[in-house]
């Protein structure tokens, strides 16, 4: 007699997704690990845009990515997943062209996790694009706006990674999105490492960072002033605004392009302060991953990071974008010995994956 196999075959679920660096990119491949214990997944992504082509032809190039490769993509992929077995369509957005326009043709039951809406349409112009060129490119990209608010409202279920994010895109898109807080790898902990005399960032070199305003802060301690580490990428020309700055301001500066986890991991262990000075920051998993290794947080008020003070009260300083006032900040939090903070017990990938999961299944 042959016994029946008691196995049940996986379902399956798509990934959509066209990131390439950053905290979402992570989001996306913390989550896909946890997905993939209980279900097969594939991936889809668009074609990398050419890199090589400099000038008029690189902008062409660009337009032709954003407003006709792109849009033809998602369509045939959306016809594509419409006749699969999925059981449903995980999207993240896109670097391009933030809500992909997959969602008015999509059928299969789908969520849109989307970190922050496009933020050079609603954010001072000068925090994104703050060169003449940035500006002319941001114009071209005005179809974007209004094509970004008509396809984000398309998808089925929108997900948001903070209660700031939540009430930002919800007035936005004028919708009722659903909120998530993403989880924190267990690759990022305390150790016992000597803590240094430093304060660290991470992000792009573009203004709505804040770099600047944390190098004038910095520059405001008299006694015992801290080092202070940029972890991010950017333009020749806005790495030299900085040098220049702190040099100005006489603040040791050093900026870090392309660490590996090990380095990033060994940033957040060595140094006593993490700040956040950016520009309505949507949540700053960054700044969570400092606090679970141990840094305190100064972070300015109005985004999402500032949250993150509701689990770790005494190791997160809130305040105004307020240099003088940031300053007397930083020098409580290196001063701050209370530096226990074990996030991840609040934030964990198993959870943000399950809210995921409970939104788009019947299980």
């Amino acid at each position: 007699m042959i016994e029946k196999s008691t196995s049940r075959k996986k379902k399956s679920i798509a990934i959509v997704h066209n990131l390439s660096t950053g905290g979402s990119l992570r989001y996306m491949i913390e989550t896909n690990k946890i997905f993939s214990k209980n279900y097969t997944i594939k991936i889809f992504k668009p074609k990398d845009p050419l890199g090589h082509l400099r000038g008029i032809f690189k902008i062409i190039n660009y337009l032709v990515y954003c407003y006709i490769y792109l849009p033809v993509y998602y369509l045939d992929l959306s016809v594509k997943l419409n006749r699969s077995a999925y059981v449903a369509v995980i999207v993240h957005h896109d670097t391009y062209i933030k809500a992909p326009t997959i969602f008015p043709t999509l059928k299969k039951r789908n969520v849109y996790i989307i970190h922050e809406p496009p933020r050079e349409f609603y954010e001072p112009i000068s925090l994104h694009a703050p060169r003449l060129a940035d500006k002319l490119i941001t114009l071209l990209r005005l179809p974007i706006f209004v094509i970004d608010k008509f396809v984000a409202k398309s998808a089925n279920i929108v997900i948001t990674n903070s209660k700031y994010s939540k009430k930002r895109v919800d007035q936005i898109y004028s919708i009722n999105s659903k909120m998530i807080y993403p989880g924190l790898s267990k690759f990022f902990y305390r150790s016992k490492t000597k803590r240094l005399n430093q304060c660290l960032c991470v992000g792009s070199l573009l203004p709505y960072k804040g770099h600047n305003l944390a190098i004038d802060a910095i520059s405001q301690i008299e006694k015992h002033k801290p080092n202070l580490i940029i972890v991010g990428s950017g333009r020749i020309s806005e790495h030299k605004q900085l040098v220049l700055q702190s040099k100005r301001l006489k603040v040791n500066l050093n900026i870090i392009e392309n660490p590996t986890d090990l380095e990033l991991r060994h940033l957040y262990q060595t140094s006593k302060v993490y700040l956040n000075m950016a520009y309505q920051e949507p949540f700053g998993l960054s700044a969570a991953e400092a606090l679970n290794s141990g840094c305190n947080l100064v972070t300015v008020n109005n985004c999402g990071t500032s949250e993150l003070q509701n689990y770790c009260t005494d190791s997160v300083f809130v305040c105004e974008r307020n240099p003088k006032i940031i300053s007397k900040s930083i020098i409580k939090a290196l001063k701050n010995s209370k530096t226990i903070c074990p996030l991840s017990k609040y934030f964990s990938w198993e959870n943000t994956a399950r809210g995921i999961t409970n939104l788009i299944t019947d299980e």
